[in-house]
């Protein structure tokens, strides 16, 4: 198993009101890796409907001014500047 990705912050997916088939996640354009801990990271996965999915920003990507994608497939679903997401401790 592999170790976590080195992040100070992560995406989370949480209670999505349908099932999302091909949940991916860029910040700036660059794919964020799920935060499990399987051998290869993946970028896209499917997340039943009210279900949950974490995902890693890696250290030094976290640019207030970075855009956040959420997307199924290639379709976006919902787009915010980083600093503009709400922190949940």
């Amino acid at each position: 198993m592999k170790a976590p990705i080195p992040s100070s912050w992560s995406v989370r997916i949480l209670d999505p009101k349908q099932a999302i088939e091909r949940l991916n996640v860029l910040l700036d354009d660059i794919p964020l890796p799920f935060s499990d801990v399987t051998n290869e990271q993946r970028f896209e996965e499917f997340v039943d409907e009210f279900g949950v999915a974490s995902l890693r920003i890696p250290i030094g990507k976290e640019k207030d001014d970075a855009l956040v994608k959420v997307r199924d497939g290639k379709k976006v679903l919902r787009k915010a500047k980083f600093k503009d997401i709400p922190s949940v401790n």
